[in-house]
């Protein structure tokens, strides 16, 4: 029974060990969650890549006009 013993008291702390790993890993995914809840979406890249292109596009267009706008 001693050996038994032995067995079973090393089976708990491993199992112990693996309760604080697995806390830990739920933590870290508990922080990638809130991480990635605040990056932007795929609707406002689109929509400011879009506008950016635009307003390039515009300022190559009427860049002469401009000039002689500002002097």
């Amino acid at each position: 029974m001693d050996a038994l013993e032995k067995r079973f008291d090393k089976i708990e702390t491993k199992f112990d060990s693996l309760q604080k790993d697995f806390g830990d890993v739920r933590i870290q995914i508990a922080t990638l969650v809130e991480r990635v809840a605040h990056l932007p979406g795929k609707g406002f890249i689109v929509t400011a890549t879009i506008s950016a292109l635009a307003l390039f596009s515009a300022l190559m267009i009427f860049k002469e006009k401009i000039a002689l706008l500002l002097g």
